[in-house]
């Protein structure tokens, strides 16, 4: 009969010290953060890519802080954009594509606190960062055309963002 008692308390230590542990990692994971690659575009010579991203939690889906960064593919060098509204909420890049001789990248980037757009372009090192347009509304599937022209899908006055789910 001690030997039974003495098995059942071995095995309640056990199994609370085996419980403890599976907690331990669920409560550390609710904390922990997830990087999120939005959208990822590879320049046409197969060389550099740009990519929106950015750390979330688990249990959601896209991020508050959203960043631009291009990646050299050879060294895996990384240059982050430097925003004109910074490294804030709803200051989001978006709709990346690369110029067909490499030389720039154009990106939409939405105005905080709006549904309000600006088209800008930059080199792949981060440098000459340029606002092409300000657009009283949502705008993008950035696409350049074989002329070199910039194409765009654009909605004036929007009031909500853009999407199937909006």
């Amino acid at each position: 009969m001690m030997g039974t008692r003495k098995n059942l308390i071995w095995q309640v230590a056990l199994t609370s010290m085996a419980a403890a542990a599976c907690l331990q990692p669920a409560l550390a994971a609710e904390d922990a953060l997830v990087h999120r690659f939005l959208q990822v575009e590879l320049s046409p010579d197969g060389s550099l890519v740009a990519s929106v991203e950015g750390d979330s939690p688990v249990n959601t889906s896209y991020p508050t802080v959203r960043e631009l960064v291009i990646r050299s593919v050879a060294t895996g060098t990384q240059t982050q954009i430097a925003l004109p509204c910074g490294h804030v909420p709803q200051c989001w890049p978006g709709s990346p594509t690369w110029s067909s001789d490499n030389k720039h990248l154009s990106f939409t980037l939405r105005k905080p606190g709006s549904h309000s757009y600006s088209v800008y372009t930059v080199n792949p090192d981060g440098s000459d960062l340029t606002r092409q347009i300000d657009f009283n509304g949502t705008i993008g599937e950035l696409h350049y055309l074989p002329d070199g022209n910039l194409s765009m899908l654009a909605t004036e006055g929007a009031r909500k963002e853009v999407g199937a789910t909006e």
